[in-house]
């Protein structure tokens, strides 16, 4: 079973995604900002698969920064990132890479299983 790491400041949302990624066969790791996710990342022995919301809480580092941190220690993992914001992605590399929200749950497992096919 892959291990997907959701990195959502947004309870509901971070719920419904948990819960659609988890009913897609994968297990899932939520943390709440990047600080949290860069702690799941050191303790977990696999993670196949980031999902990074990109606007997060004052004093965190935004999802940008935290795909760089991911990068440094698994650098094969793909990042997927999320936002509400089109003009924070603007300088995404790759538009396959951004979701924007509202997503319904169905898209985001699509992204999901799509990257890790490729």
């Amino acid at each position: 079973m892959k291990t997907v790491l959701l990195v959502e400041d947004d309870d509901a949302f971070s719920y419904a995604a948990s819960k659609a990624i988890e009913d897609a066969g994968y297990r899932v790791i939520v943390s709440r900002d990047t600080m949290e996710g860069l702690r799941a990342i050191d303790v977990e022995q696999t993670i196949d698969f980031v999902i990074a919301d990109i606007k997060m809480p004052p004093g965190r580092p935004h999802g940008f920064a935290f795909g760089s941190m991911v990068h440094r220690r698994l650098p094969d993992v793909p990042i997927l990132y999320l936002t509400a914001y089109p003009e924070l992605a603007a300088h995404a590399l790759g538009s396959d890479r951004v979701l924007y929200k509202p997503l319904d749950e169905a898209a985001l497992v699509d992204a999901i299983n799509a990257q890790l096919r490729s």
